[in-house]
Formats: C-alpha cells, sequence, structure tokens
C-alpha cells in the first residue's frame, strides 16, 4: 500500500491492506530507498493511523522520517510477520532490524542505547554516578533518585552526551577499556534503577528480553500472590529503606530551595492613567513599525497590554 502526504488515507484502506492483527510492519521509501521497522501491539492498521497523524503534526520522535514526509515522499507500508503473542513483539522487531542491516539497507530505526560511552576517567565518572544515586541496604542496588518517566531509567547529561543512561555510564566507569558500541546493559537484579556494576552485564538486546522473559516466567502460578508477597517481612524491610531514601531526598530538594535565592523579574512601573500625550506616541512609534508592542510600552513606560488597546482603538 502506498503512502503519502498529500494523499488523504482512510483508515478503512488501512484495514483492507494491512488488517486488523498484530504483527511487525515496515515502510519503504521509494525515492531515497531507506526502510522503517516497527511492531504493533494491538492492530497493523491502527498503529500505522496513529503514526500518520504524528508524521502530520510533527510529533513523530524520528526527525529523518518526518523530513523525509514533509518533503512528500511516497511510502510503501507492508506487513512482514503477524505476531499474537506480545512478548515476542520486540525481539521480532530486534531480528528484523538486524536482518535489514546485514543485508546493507539504509534504515530510519536508530538504536540511541548503542552508541559507546566517553568518559574522562574511570573515577571520575563514577563520582558522578555515586552523587545520582542512593544506596539500597538490603538489596545492594546504587538506585537512581531521579528516574526518566515512563522508562525507570536514571539520566544523566555527562560531556556533552544528552539524555546517558546512568546505569550505562556506571558500568563504563567500571569497564573502561570494553567497547560498549552496539550493546546493551542488563540489569542482573531486574531492577532498572540500580546503577551498581556489580549487578550490570553487557549483552545483546536478544539476551535482555531472554532476562524479561525469564523472570515474567518467575511470577508463575506457583509463586506467592501480591498480598503475600507485600506480607513477607524482608518485602516489608526493603519498602520500609526505600521510602527512607526517598524522603531524604524529598527533605533534600526542600532545604536547597529554601536556601536559594529567588531572582525576581523587573516590571516596568505603570502610569496612574494614560494621557492624550502618550497615546500619540505609541501610535507614532507603532507607525514607523521599528518595534514590537512590548518595545514601545517599555520605552512608554506601559504594558504591552495597554499599547494593543490602544492600537486597536485606533484602528476600529
Amino acid at each position: 500500500m502506498r503512502i503519502c502526504k498529500t494523499n488523504d488515507v482512510r483508515q478503512t484502506d488501512l484495514r483492507q491492506h494491512l488488517g486488523d492483527k498484530p504483527g511487525i510492519y515496515c515502510w519503504h521509501n521509494t525515492h531515497s530507498d531507506m526502510w522503517y521497522i516497527g511492531s504493533a501491539g494491538q492492530s497493523i492498521s491502527e498503529r500505522t493511523d496513529r503514526r500518520i497523524h504524528a508524521l502530520n503534526t510533527n510529533r513523530c520522535d524520528n526527525k529523518r522520517l518526518t523530513k523525509d514526509w514533509n518533503d512528500e515522499h511516497v511510502f510503501e507500508v507492508s506487513v512482514l510477520t503477524i505476531c499474537d503473542d506480545p512478548d515476542q513483539l520486540e525481539i521480532l522487531e530486534h531480528q528484523w532490524i538486524q536482518k535489514f542491516e546485514t543485508e546493507k539497507r539504509s534504515m530510519y530505526n536508530v538504536n540511541r542505547l548503542a552508541k559507546d560511552v566517553v568518559i574522562k576517567s574511570p573515577e571520575h565518572a563514577m563520582g558522578r554516578v555515586k552523587r545520582k544515586c542512593t544506596e539500597n541496604l538490603i538489596t545492594g542496588c546504587w538506585e537512581a533518585n531521579y528516574l526518566k518517566p515512563g522508562k525507570g531509567y536514571g539520566n544523566i547529561d555527562y560531556l556533552g552526551q544528552t539524555g546517558l543512561q546512568l546505569h550505562r555510564l556506571a558500568f563504563k566507569a567500571a569497564n573502561p577499556d570494553v567497547n560498549m558500541l552496539g550493546k546493551v546493559v542488563r540489569h542482573l537484579c531486574g531492577n532498572r534503577a540500580c546503577c551498581n556494576p556489580a549487578h550490570l552485564k553487557l549483552g545483546s538486546h536478544l539476551e535482555n528480553m531472554h532476562d524479561s522473559a525469564k523472570r515474567f516466567e518467575a511470577f508463575g502460578e506457583e509463586s506467592k500472590t501480591i498480598m503475600e508477597w507485600l506480607s513477607d517481612p524482608r518485602c516489608v524491610k526493603i519498602q520500609r529503606v526505600t521510602l527512607q531514601n526517598r524522603i531524604n531526598i524529598i527533605k533534600w530538594n526542600v532545604e536547597k530551595a529554601l536556601t536559594t535565592p529567588v531572582r525576581h523579574m523587573k516590571r516596568p512601573v505603570a502610569t496612574v492613567g494614560l494621557t492624550p500625550e502618550i497615546e500619540a506616541q505609541i501610535i507614532q512609534m507603532y507607525a514607523h513599525g521599528h518595534k514590537s508592542k512590548a518595545q514601545i510600552g517599555r520605552a512608554c513606560n506601559v504594558s504591552a497590554t495597554t499599547v494593543f488597546r490602544v492600537l486597536k482603538k485606533v484602528t476600529v
């Protein structure tokens, strides 16, 4: 099925060509011969419709794909695999990306986590990590104080590397000679917020998915229920330590906010009443077209809203 920004794609046409089943799909740019691979957990047609809406409103996170879409390139959308198992979708998506990359195809997909981390020195990087973490005395995890919403990982800006995941920096500080290009850092403890190098191991994306599957299988029918886990003395102790760590962080933030001086903005002093001379000055300055309403207001010692009302009264 061919789609383009200038064409009005209906959802019924997407259902007819792509179907309503979950699976892996791909977009092929017929102009630049680039490929994009994605996964849909519910319906490929609905996922494609949401992707088109995001591209039309410039809300797509893939900048290269957005640029080609705005340049009115034609894309061919097709289904690669139908998969009803939601736990296998991410694994299949990664396998298809690897297959296309081995065939030397140009891809829109960019794995931001596969870049190598640049550090100044192991001691400097580890010091930055420890200042951003709080140690859990029960589990031994170095839990990040500030977590990325929706992901659960700690982030840091380090040596120009914005949005760097904190556990990747911790692993690089403990293993400075290891090349992390194309690899992910796995959490052996299962805690995404953990940055303890003893709990981290380098591996592939597929191995990381297998780790998640094994942890998911551990909570089967034979395991304890939620209420049994919550009533376990070990779990209660862990909750108390984690809660105390969060309270200490909140106290530190409150103390910092109270001790930081507040910078007040300088506001123009409003005049009592608006004289005809000021109105004439506002109209004359705006007629020349050299200044904005805010600049005219600062020059005449009035607000921009007052300038707008004076000009509106003249134009009406």
